[in-house]
């Protein structure tokens, strides 16, 4: 009885995942968000960030296209712009390399580390990259695709 109960229920959800095209987060402490809209399911993620956080809740998600845009937007939404030229809008976060390292953590896509602790997430064709000193500044530094794609955002974190 077990296995079909089990069966019906994995069933019964991915049809409903395949019916209701959503962008779902699926979190212990949150529970479910949903942000209805005209998209598919893009991908379906689960959290195995090589260096998880204290505050890294998500068990696993749901993505559809345009997730990683979305997500960026409300990391920056927290920032502050501090000036804007015709290749990078410059933002400010007072949250630190924690601070960093957790808006990293919630942008889409698969890390891979490279050299000098130079992390990156790429999704949808666009990529964060996390870089734990920036040559500029010398503070964490997250850059992503602004949405004209020959713009960065950096946000310099202190």
């Amino acid at each position: 009885m077990f296995k079909k109960i089990s069966k019906r229920f994995i069933f019964k959800t991915l049809f409903l995942l395949l019916l209701i095209p959503t962008y779902m987060v699926i979190s212990g402490e949150q529970g479910i968000n949903a942000m209805p809209g005209g998209c598919e399911i893009k991908s379906i993620e689960i959290n195995v960030s090589p260096a998880p956080t204290e505050s890294d809740t998500e068990d696993f998600r749901i993505m559809c296209g345009g997730a990683g845009q979305i997500k960026w937007n409300g990391i920056k939404s927290s920032a502050n712009l501090t000036n804007q030229t015709s290749k990078v809008n410059n933002y400010d976060k007072y949250t630190g390399r924690s601070g960093a390292l957790n808006d990293f953590y919630k942008m889409p896509g698969k890390t891979q580390n490279l050299p000098d602790g130079v992390l990156t997430r790429q999704y949808d064709g666009k990529t964060v990259t996390y870089y734990p000193r920036a040559t500029s500044t010398g503070k964490p530094t997250l850059q992503y695709p602004a949405s004209n794609s020959r713009v960065w955002d950096k946000i310099r974190y202190k």
